[in-house]
């Protein structure tokens, strides 16, 4: 039996046991083909697709440019590699996953198969993902988007200036829109993390004007205050 806590500790996850559970499960049942993960971080959610994808005989493709964010106090982009890469090989999974360091502009460059699982957890910019990716995915395939939520966060810095992460928010105002012009289509959501699949329309048929609005969606938001 798969401990979900235990991956989220020994591999620095910053998403809930279940949300673990819930991507593992969602790699078991989506169509056959290569999974992709871009936003490797240390490899929390890639062991869970990993695991996945090694009972199913199936191999996961994982990227991440390993840059600063919310790693930066782990060391620098090297240092982040290889947490992540020995995070991967403790369960056993070296065989399965390929960890490619590299900008999510590179990543269709070391892609040639058909992709079946996509998971996206980077920065918020899911239509660049998508779009660099979308005619790789097989008809109906799985979806998985992290830090989907209707709010954005503010930090109150504590010298008269905050700081504004509006990431979840836009993350969801642009899942929403591409639901709307049936380019994804949900299946359900666990806690900030949206799973789906693969829609109708092709990306590139998705309305500019509707692309636009979910980008000005940002400008006027209620946040989330957080001291320190």
């Amino acid at each position: 039996m798969i401990n979900f806590a235990e991956i989220k500790r020994t591999c620095d996850g910053m998403m809930r046991p279940d949300v673990y559970e819930a991507v593992h499960d969602a790699a078991l049942t989506a169509p056959d083909g290569l999974f992709v993960e871009i936003g490797t971080a240390h490899g929390a959610s890639t062991v869970c697709i990993g695991l996945a994808a090694q009972k199913r005989g199936m191999k996961v493709r994982t990227f991440d440019s390993f840059r600063a964010g919310g790693r930066a106090n782990y060391g620098d982009a090297g240092e982040n590699e290889r947490i992540a890469t020995a995070n991967i090989a403790r369960y056993g999974l070296g065989e399965v996953v390929a960890v490619q360091k590299c900008d999510v502009s590179d990543v269709p460059a070391f892609i040639d198969e058909q992709v079946s699982l996509l998971m996206l957890d980077c920065d918020g910019r899911i239509d660049r993902d998508l779009l660099a990716l979308f005619d790789r995915l097989v008809p109906g395939a799985t979806v998985i988007i992290d830090d989907c939520a209707r709010r954005s966060r503010v930090r109150d810095n504590g010298d008269g200036t905050c700081r504004i992460d509006q990431k979840h928010l836009l993350t969801w105002l642009l899942t929403e829109s591409l639901c709307r012009a049936d380019v994804l289509v949900e299946t359900g959501q666990v806690y900030q993390t949206w799973f789906g699949a693969k829609g109708e329309t092709n990306i590139a048929d998705w309305p500019v004007d509707e692309q636009l609005a979910a980008y000005r969606g940002l400008v006027f938001a209620d946040g989330e205050l957080r001291r320190g």
